[in-house]
């Protein structure tokens, strides 16, 4: 039985939110259990009712957490509304308690009578005994109180007069929600209590969490009057240096509060929607997607420039249109990019309104307490099961965009942020200098005198600097989560003082005047393109050059760049600026600069390279060498670090630069087998662009995307290793990705060439039609067709030496490497095949459970052990057991003694063994069925009888197999000139002819696995014979020493002899997938068939793992028909 882990804190004492009595009376019990049930484990009870005992202790305990844990984490609200239902649960979990204490008296008398347990648990027992659960009278009258407020709302269809409003203020200050963080706490209670009931499909559940959360966003402005410090600490606390809200965005899905980000309800100066609740406020339009006139779950930027939910704007492409629906103007491209600020703002908007966040782009609005009765902003027609908006002409919309307040352009990123110190002395000076403020005394003083305030100590000049910081503070504070002080001060003139200060903060040399006004300038900018507009005129762009210079106020610059570049006209100014070096080199300074600054810098390159012109400067300056440092699967950076690849991609220089760096294209495809599912949509898109439409670019994508798949390990190996346990003794080579082939008589890295159209099928070559014209196409054949007769001849000769020991010649590709013919034959292409199956491949895996993290989650890569493959046979041996393997035994024959109605009798088995005991055990032993694993040369010399009469294997073929001879040798390190870092050297047979080199090719063993040899000394592994060379591979130890000694001095300038040889060889090494192998395939399926019928002979060829389940089957099948 698992031991249960005993944490005293699970729920802390006192945090409930509700029936605090019931609670802590079951928290004391359950912690008193909890202490004592290692202990009682710990006696290890031999009964079957001991175990049962303690397991259903267990479950208990389990359970009555739970129930604490519930009420710690309910709305308070709902919890007093099922009072009753709530009491009855501590009931059942005070008697499911009770008798499992009691059961354990029965059944485990000796351990709760020993020494350690004298008096416990019958106290315990004896305690809950004589426990009354019950509820408190006020927490009851409150839920009455509850309980009328929603049997009214029925009555008067969503409208409360003025005394029932009070009503339900009286009674939410005695559930005691009685400050605006209260309420806000109150409010994500109960969003999350609306999200599980319509995720259990609970209607009522749902309906009376629906209307409570209406009744707290509606009556939470009660209290944002009562204290400043109070609304602010919901949003940030106060700070002396930048931190950016949205670099602290968790990209999985963890937001942190954006509390009062974007501007209030009814003080916005976008058209929204008004609704029949009034005050209740709705989505801002920016927010909801032009189609579904929903808020959006995944919004997306078109090339107009205008943001979709990316389902509708999909279906509105597929549906044959070319034209924004907005705009109505033709599009040039119909990609689509994630605008990653929009969807910032949409949480934030959900966060401060208590809505839950989109899960699922938006079906038919489901609004029960949100009667939508107009929709001023457009007309909407439903087509084709989509919600699709009539626009107006230009002249009518121009028109309706005339009667907008201000400008309102939407953000390209999250950026809108608050920045925070995490320094405690810091914070500790800021709360001294807002007590100080006076606007913490005078909270309703209003916008224009503070203005006029802040605007007359500003223009005092240099002489009041102290008291000229103190405001430019307030000004921060104010206005962080103001929107409408925001605009206000914008409008008066508030830009160039702050400016101004901060010039002055510059001159001085004063890094904390400097933090404060970069702090307010940046507030100032949140939110309103006209003030980011006005600071672009202020000229602060130069000010944050200067500030990124110093290490000091460099991470305030970053975040202003940020905020700043969300302007499209900003975007072209930074980038003609000298700043884009400084950020790259901000993102690459990883220990040095904060992570928060790090993702800064990566978000602001993100928005410069949405400026088509800046692109050049973004890729001279090292952008693709930069996004290197952050790219990993299911990392915070992954997601912007791919879609600035996109981006860059777009251009052509773009696209050379990316796809000449191994690294990148390395990592992009290790992100598309690992990713997450949205990390592998962005990273196919990366390389579908990097390779659509040149050959050029798609040279490292095969290398690093098809040719390693071809020596992959397999799924079934990775859940054989779990199933060994030998995860920990797994080893991974150092330099896997570095592969080298002989190129005029030297090594050099792999270069590729690829066919001329990768992407377009062509119109004479059908993929059914090529199938079938080459049904007998060799290795060599099919690669050329592809890529021509170089990469045959210097890629695929030597690799297929290497990894079969044949030639390309004599292959066959429908049988060698079937993954590749069934590539072309589905998709017409190799590059754009292996990519889209590898994703495919991803969501079959997620449909069928499959696991996309963590253990569950396979490596692609070449491995071997600690101790070398003999770790993996040893651990088979062992797992089979010694008794059941027999070494050094012969198989002579086999005789069948089944007819064709039962396989009950089994089979016979004659051996030739130097142990007399295997010789016994087969003679007098019959089994029930046979798993042959013998090459066909062996299975041709073994005699068969089926029912007494020989069975003749006349129709097994003659299968060619290839000769091998291993070469393990050893040089000390002084003695290799010219060492290589990585996998190994092949050898293309040309390069044999033309420079007299006799070895296949070589492994680095000891590069790929330093424990494999001394530290003093490099270890090779190479292979001599196959196809081209079979005589050679027969050769005695010294000859082969001597060629492959001068193999490696050829190619690694190795000097003297090898300080170790080992050389093992294989008469028949592998066979040879040649264009006759459909007739052992045939033979084997035919001799399978003579056994039982059924068997898949396919499957148990290609994958061992399956073994074990087919021959369940065919016993079980052999009993049933049997019976």
């Amino acid at each position: 039985m698992e031991r249960v882990e005993v944490d005293a804190d699970f729920v802390v004492a006192g945090n409930w939110k509700l029936h605090g009595e019931l609670c802590k009376k079951l928290y004391t019990v359950v912690h008193e259990v909890s202490i004592a049930i290692p202990a009682l484990e710990s006696t290890k009870p031999g009964s079957n009712s001991g175990l049962l005992a303690l397991s259903s202790l267990r479950i208990a305990v389990d359970k009555a957490k739970n129930l604490l844990q519930y009420c710690s984490e309910c709305s308070k609200l709902y919890l007093a509304l099922t009072a009753e239902c709530v009491l009855t649960k501590f009931e059942k979990a005070r008697r499911a308690l009770l008798e499992s204490l009691h059961q354990l008296e029965e059944t485990l008398p000796e351990a709760i009578n020993s020494q350690v347990f004298t008096g416990h648990i019958p106290e315990i027992a004896n305690e809950l005994e004589n426990s009354v659960f019950a509820l408190d009278q006020a927490e009851k009258q409150v839920g009455d109180q509850v309980k009328q407020i929603i049997q009214n709302e029925k009555k008067s269809n969503g409208f409360l007069d003025e005394n029932e409003l009070e009503f339900f203020r009286q009674t939410i200050l005695r559930a005691g929600i009685t400050s605006s963080a209260a309420a806000l706490t109150e409010r994500r209670a109960i969003r999350r209590l609306l999200e599980r009931a319509q995720a259990e499909e609970d209607t009522k559940k749902e309906s009376i969490a629906s209307y409570l959360l209406h009744l707290m966003r509606k009556y939470s402005s009660h209290f944002r009057s009562e204290t400043m410090d109070s609304v602010n600490s919901q949003s940030s606390s106060p700070s002396c240096s930048f931190t950016s809200i949205s670099s602290s965005i968790d990209l999985q899905g963890n937001l942190p509060s954006l509390e009062k980000l974007l501007p209030r309800s009814g003080s916005i100066n976008f058209k929204q929607i008004k609704g029949l609740s009034g005050s209740m406020p709705l989505p801002p339009e920016e927010l909801r997607c032009p189609i579904s006139l929903q808020l959006m779950y995944d919004p997306v930027v078109i090339a107009s420039g205008q943001t979709y939910e990316r389902a509708c704007i999909e279906k509105w492409f597929n549906s044959g249109n070319t034209t924004c629906p907005k705009t109505r103007k033709e599009l040039p491209q119909l990609s689509v990019t994630p605008n990653y600020c929009i969807k910032g703002l949409i949480t934030s908007w959900c966060e401060q309104n208590g809505v839950p966040v989109p899960s699922a782009p938006p079906e038919s609005p489901k609004l029960k307490y949100l009667r939508i009765t107009s929709l001023k902003s457009s007309k909407c027609v439903v087509t084709n099961g989509v919600s699709t908006i009539l626009f107006e002409d230009a002249g009518a919309k121009d028109a309706k965009d005339d009667k907008l307040n201000t400008d309102v352009a939407l953000e390209k990123c999250s950026s809108h942020n608050s920045r925070e110190a995490t320094s405690e002395t810091c914070e500790e000076e800021e709360e001294v200098s807002v007590e100080k403020c006076s606007f913490q005394n005078n909270p309703v003083e209003a916008a224009p005198e503070r203005c006029e305030r802040w605007l007359c100590v500003l223009s005092k000049g240099g002489e009041c600097i102290d008291e000229q910081r103190e405001v430019v503070e307030q000004v921060r504070f104010q206005l962080k989560g103001d929107d409408e002080l925001r605009d206000y001060v914008g409008a008066n003139g508030i830009t160039e003082p702050l400016t101004c200060f901060l010039k002055m903060a510059l001159s001085r040399e004063d890094v904390q005047s400097q933090e404060v006004g970069t702090m307010a300038l940046f507030n100032l900018a949140v939110s309103n393109n006209r003030n980011k507009r006005q600071l672009l005129s202020a000229g602060v762009i130069p000010l944050m050059e200067q500030m990124m210079q110093k290490p000091e106020t460099c991470e305030a610059a970053v975040a202003m760049y940020l905020n700043l570049s969300c302007l499209e006209e900003a975007q072209a100014i930074i980038g003609s600026s000298e700043v884009i070096p400084v950020l790259i080199r901000c993102l690459q300074e990883e220990g040095y600069r904060s992570d928060t600054c790090r993702l800064d810098a990566l978000l602001t390159l993100y928005n410069l390279s949405l400026h088509a012109p800046n692109i050049p400067a973004l890729l001279s300056s090292g952008v693709v060498h930069s996004i290197h440092t952050v790219l990993a699967p299911s990392s915070p950076w992954t997601d912007q670090a791919l879609t600035l690849l996109i981006n860059l991609a777009l251009s052509w220089p773009g696209k050379k630069e990316i796809a000449a760096n191994q690294a990148i294209v390395g990592d992009i495809v290790f992100i598309l087998d690992n990713g997450e599912a949205a990390e592998q949509e962005k990273a196919v898109s990366c390389l579908w662009m990097i390779c659509n439409g040149d050959e050029g670019c798609s040279q490292t994508v095969l290398q690093e995307g098809v040719i390693p798949a071809l020596t992959e390990s397999a799924l079934e190996a990775s859940r054989l290793i779990d199933d060994l346990g030998l995860e920990d003794r797994l080893q991974y080579p150092n330099s896997q990705h570095k592969r080298y082939t002989v190129k005029d008589g030297a090594p050099a890295l792999f270069k590729l060439f690829l066919e001329p159209f990768l992407y377009e099928k062509s119109s004479t070559r059908n993929s059914k039609k090529v199938s079938d014209e080459h049904l007998r196409e060799s290795v060599g054949s099919f690669f050329e067709r592809h890529f021509g007769k170089e990469v045959v001849d210097y890629l695929i000769d030597p690799f297929v030496a290497g990894t079969s020991a044949g030639d390309p010649e004599s292959l066959s590709i429908r049988h060698a490497f079937p993954g590749l013919w069934n590539l072309e034959k589905k998709y017409g292409s190799l590059i754009v095949g292996a990519i889209l199956s590898k994703l495919t491949a991803k969501g079959d895996s997620a449909k069928k459970g499959g696991t996309s993290s963590g253990k569950g989650r396979s490596k692609r890569a070449s491995f071997s052990f600690h101790g070398g493959m003999q770790t993996l046979v040893d651990a088979l041996h062992k797992e089979v057991g010694d008794s059941n393997v027999k070494l050094g035994t012969q198989v002579l024959s086999l005789a069948c003694n089944c007819d064709e109605l039962s396989a009950s009798d089994g089979w016979s088995i004659f051996v030739d063994s130097k142990d007399a005991s295997s010789k016994e055990l087969a003679k007098n032993q019959s089994f029930d069925a046979v798993i042959m694993t013998a090459p066909l040369s062996n299975v041709q010399r073994m005699k068969f009888t089926k029912g007494g009469a020989p069975f003749v294997l006349d129709f097994l073929p003659k299968v060619d197999y290839l000769p091998l001879s291993l070469m393990v040798t050893a040089f000390k390190k002084e003695d290799v000139k010219r060492p290589l870092e990585g996998f190994g050297v092949l050898i293309p047979f040309k390069e044999q002819q033309k420079h007299g080199l006799k070895t296949l090719g070589t492994l680095f063993s000891s590069m790929m696995f330093p424990d494999r040899a001394p530290n003093d000394q490099y270890l090779f592994t190479t292979f001599i014979g196959g196809s081209h060379n079979r005589d050679l591979a027969g050769a005695p130890t010294p000859i082969l020493k001597r060629f492959v000694t001068s193999d490696l001095t050829k190619l690694l300038g190795v000097k003297g002899q090898p300080t170790f040889v080992k050389h093992i060889h294989w008469r028949n090494a592998f066979p040879l997938y040649g264009h006759d192998y459909d007739s052992a395939l045939e033979a084997i399926g035919k001799m399978e068939r003579n056994n039982k019928d059924g068997l898949a002979v396919g499957n148990v060829i290609a994958s061992g793992s399956n073994t074990a389940d087919l021959v369940i089957s065919y016993l079980e099948s052999g009993i049933k028909q049997v019976s």
